[in-house]
């Protein structure tokens, strides 16, 4: 059996306290993140909807990462063209170069 006495209290107000500034910090800079990826979209010409924040709780699939985290919605199957876009060779590169563009952009923010 492996040692947990190590193992900080969860349950301790301590623990809460460092939990949620965790959740605070890397909240913002998931904004910070997601903000740069939508403006190289918006840059290459595609349809923005924005940066878009479920009630200042975050996605709940991303709240239990130790990092920025971002989803990407990068079209609607429901419409033949983005489609056919999404599924196109040269569409699926100019979507990776976006978000790449979009990352380097918020590192290099993150650098300074």
């Amino acid at each position: 059996m492996a040692d947990t006495s190590n193992l900080p209290d969860l349950n301790s107000p301590e623990a809460r306290i460092q939990g949620q500034l965790y959740t605070k910090y890397y909240f913002r800079n998931s904004y910070t993140l997601a903000q740069a990826v939508e403006t190289s979209f918006a840059k290459a010409g595609r349809n923005s909807l924005g940066v878009k924040q479920r009630n200042n709780k975050g996605i709940w699939v991303l709240q239990a990462t130790g990092m920025p985290s971002i989803l990407i919605e990068l079209g609607f199957l429901s419409n033949r063209e983005e489609e056919d876009y999404l599924n196109s060779s040269s569409g699926q590169q100019e979507m990776v170069d976006n978000i790449m563009e979009g990352f380097r952009g918020y590192k290099s923010g993150l650098e300074r």
